[in-house]
């Protein structure tokens, strides 16, 4: 009853829907024996709830994502599609693993579009400190770049992107930049986002692209050299818009890090750096990106500096 109070309320406020795409983890699933297999479950679920939308959107799309899929679960629903729905899974956008570039070999049911899941909340390296916006804005150009050719040269014909906020803006435009085929390289893409977003002037913009590039790798950014670039570049910009400031802001996050991480023990220097950093950190959040306090992986307990808990520790023994 609820899917088709949804569905009718959107119809009938003139929002055609023409797909829907499932997916069986993050949220949801179940892991009781009824169930088991959880896929097959699953399947049946969407296939009823497909149905559904149907009605009020006629000629919806059932399309899936394979975010954390087994290869064993992928041959099981390819199978059951075959059989019991020939031609109702439209595409299925494939996992792409943490640190890879491609999608694996898997089997898809008959007439399924080969689509890809592309992560695009972190740099060129998989990192737990580096993500989701917990270390500031991200950058993957040499990730993407190779992505987009692999994916090409597996017989991909689409994408979905994998975003949880503004924090992967210049992800965003190097995977459409790159995918559109008006744009030969990443690079390419960075002296233009430079251009639209910083106002570069064309004398600067390769090294603005370098300057973002460099953030693939996060931990090992010259901080020194990073900020004498940094300075350089923006030193006669008359404003600031919130594109150029999350960057401004991760640098400063960045320098407070390696200050900390720097430090041999707990004196109320080192305090005050992290301090900072937390204070750096909200505004990067609440000024910057206009956000709340943030659950799951987003909220602060997850993805923590080295030093946090070492942190919390000692900001407790201090109190005593």
């Amino acid at each position: 009853k609820n899917y088709r109070n949804l569905f009718e309320d959107l119809s009938k406020f003139g929002v055609h829907l023409n797909a829907l795409a499932f997916c069986p983890y993050d949220y949801g699933g179940c892991a009781c024996d009824k169930c088991a297999p959880w896929i097959l479950t699953f399947a049946e679920l969407t296939k009823e709830i497909h149905q559904i939308a149907l009605e009020s959107h006629p000629g919806i799309e059932a399309r899936f994502i394979g975010w954390w899929w087994t290869p064993e679960e992928h041959q099981q629903f390819a199978e059951w599609a075959d059989r019991e729905a020939p031609g109702w899974a439209k595409a299925m956008a494939l996992h792409i693993p943490y640190g890879k570039t491609g999608v694996a070999d898997v089997p898809l049911p008959k007439g399924c579009e080969r689509h890809a899941f592309v992560h695009i909340g972190y740099g060129d390296v998989s990192s737990d400190r580096d993500i989701y916006g917990h270390l500031g804005p991200v950058c993957a150009a040499a990730r993407i770049e190779e992505t987009v050719n692999n994916l090409k040269a597996e017989g991909v014909t689409g994408w979905m992107a994998y975003s949880e906020g503004v924090f992967d803006d210049v992800n965003k435009a190097l995977l459409a930049g790159l995918s559109s085929g008006v744009y030969n390289s990443a690079r390419e893409i960075l002296e233009t986002y430079a251009e639209r977003y910083f106002k570069a002037a064309p004398e600067y913009q390769k090294k603005w692209a370098s300057w973002l590039a460099a953030f693939g790798h996060p931990f090992d950014v010259d901080l020194g050299q990073s900020r004498k670039t940094f300075s350089g570049l923006t030193q006669e910009m008359e404003s600031k818009n919130w594109r150029l400031e999350q960057w401004a802001l991760k640098l400063k996050m960045l320098e407070l890090n390696s200050r900390i991480e720097a430090s041999e023990g707990w004196i109320d220097s080192d305090f005050d750096l992290a301090e900072e950093y937390w204070r750096t950190k909200d505004r990067l959040r609440r000024e910057v990106w206009g956000l709340g306090p943030q659950r799951h992986v987003l909220a602060d307990r997850f993805k923590r500096p080295s030093w946090a808990w070492d942190w919390e520790k000692a900001r407790v023994l201090q109190k005593n």
